[in-house]
């Protein structure tokens, strides 16, 4: 999925055959507005979306069904503070949930943990994130192996920590970062998933771009590391998603769709039919859902 300036989402579906090309569809939810702000998280076929109002919604891109989550009465006021958010799945309770991490924007000496159960229908406020690990706020948290994760700075050298939030006992955890990871030379980051592995994709001062894959999770030493075939690049490059076990599809300075093949090293932009103006964020989900809870739309 993604929003392009105009504030609209549209699904994507892929060609097998081609492993390139695209088709792209304008997503509208009957009673919703085209106001969304933020594609912030996705799970097992369902999305969640913020709109310009903060609200935030879990949406079926196929079956066009919806639900409004309500607001917490706990929450920190959002002029004053900064959010990151992820969505995953609890096999243990068999339950889709949200996770918000919240702070102020002026103080870093705590961080709101908010989690929000789909099942319950309600919001509980957990243990706050100690003083010292500070979180990234710029991007949502990555599931995999039945948790999300995030990047954050341990004082107080401030050097780079993967925290991991536990779905099923909601713990935090500590996941080991790669040990020749040059914490002064990192420009960009991002987590993604690949192949079922936790991966960082980062920039560095020598105009670099690299993927680092943790082959097997929570273990140190089965970090792997790939280069990638460097591009001439405005804005940047986010990932998007993965269509086969070698092609990583991304976003490349905001309006650009394009298959990076790790195996081969190369480059190929993707034509995407439909999309006919810039777009600014990118997700991905899969089309599968466990269960149904009470959906509106049509």
């Amino acid at each position: 999925m993604m929003e392009n300036n105009v504030e609209a989402l549209h699904i994507l579906t892929f060609n097998p055959q081609s492993g390139a090309d695209s088709i792209s569809r304008n997503l509208h939810f009957q009673g919703l507005s085209n106001n969304w702000v933020r594609l912030v998280g996705s799970c097992n076929g369902l999305v969640l979306v913020v709109n310009d109002e903060n609200i935030k919604f879990l949406i079926n891109p196929i079956t066009l069904k919806y639900h409004k989550i309500p607001t917490f009465d706990l929450a920190i006021p959002t002029s004053d503070s900064c959010s990151v958010y992820g969505l995953g799945y609890d096999f243990a309770t068999d339950d889709f949930k949200v996770v918000t991490l919240s702070r102020y924007r002026r103080r870093i000496d705590s961080t709101f943990v908010d989690v929000y159960s789909l099942r319950m229908g309600v919001w509980r406020r957990l243990e706050s994130l100690p003083h010292h690990r500070v979180v990234r706020m710029h991007a949502s948290g990555v599931l995999v192996n039945g948790a999300l994760h995030w990047l954050a700075r341990k004082a107080p050298e401030f050097s780079y920590a993967i925290l991991a939030f536990d779905l099923s006992d909601e713990k935090f955890l500590e996941v080991p970062t790669p040990t020749t990871l040059d914490n002064d030379n990192l420009l960009f980051n991002k987590f993604l998933a690949l192949r079922g592995c936790l991966c960082m994709l980062y920039d560095t001062l020598e105009n670099k771009i690299y993927i680092w894959m943790m082959r097997e999770y929570r273990v140190e030493e089965s970090w792997t590391k790939f280069r990638v075939g460097r591009m001439d690049l405005e804005h940047g490059l986010v990932p998007f998603c993965t269509i086969s076990d070698d092609d990583i599809v991304v976003n490349v300075d905001r309006d650009k769709l394009t298959v990076y093949n790790m195996k081969e090293d190369q480059w190929r932009y993707m034509k995407v039919d439909g999309i006919t103006s810039m777009f600014e964020r990118t997700g991905t989900f899969t089309e599968e859902s466990f269960f149904s809870y009470v959906w509106q739309g049509n």
